[in-house]
């Protein structure tokens, strides 16, 4: 079986906002690679998004990562 690790997680500003669902994934993602200096874009297979809500949130629902 393959070794998996989670390396890192990032989260958006809490609140009312006029951001797309696309804009908080970058939001969350750059929080996420800030918080770790040593591991680049490059160095991952993989990147898993999870939503509470979406539809509510963000106004977009059947989103896929």
């Amino acid at each position: 079986m393959r070794q998996v690790a989670l390396v890192g997680a990032g989260v958006t500003k809490f609140g009312v906002r006029k951001a797309s669902f696309r804009d908080l994934i970058w939001e969350a993602g750059k929080a996420c690679f800030e918080s770790l200096p040593a591991v680049k874009p490059r160095d991952l297979d993989g990147l898993v998004v999870g939503s509470v809500m979406p539809e509510r949130t963000a106004f977009q629902s059947h989103i896929s990562s």
